[in-house]
């Protein structure tokens, strides 16, 4: 049983990590660090170019599963790929993972 303290101490430093994190930017979006870093994204920011499995699984994820309705936002149009070797998506992936200033919005296709 969580005490009210505990609570509230837990939400106060969710929050501090979030604006330290952030910034005020959104987790929502990818946005681009530079220097040695790539695209990030998420609270804790999980920055794409590292060998750090468990952001690009994530990030993975979300790119062969995202649906508007019935129908995947990401999608290559051919019938003979499934979600996960999706050319759209893998592509996308490889373009997000790219590091230190190599990515740009306009070829990975996201504003920041």
């Amino acid at each position: 049983m969580a005490f009210t303290g505990d609570v509230r101490f837990k939400t106060l430093l969710a929050s501090v990590l979030e604006q330290n994190e952030l910034g005020g930017k959104s987790p929502y979006e990818l946005q681009f660090a530079g220097g040695n870093s790539g695209w990030s994204f998420g609270v804790p920011q999980y920055d794409l170019s590292t060998k750090r499995q468990d952001g690009i699984d994530l990030f993975t994820k979300i790119l062969q599963n995202a649906k508007n309705g019935s129908n995947y936002i990401i999608d290559d149009g051919d019938p003979l790929t499934g979600r996960t070797n999706d050319k759209k998506v893998a592509d996308l992936l490889a373009k997000a993972k790219m590091k230190g200033g190599t990515s740009s919005e306009e070829n990975i296709g996201v504003r920041s």
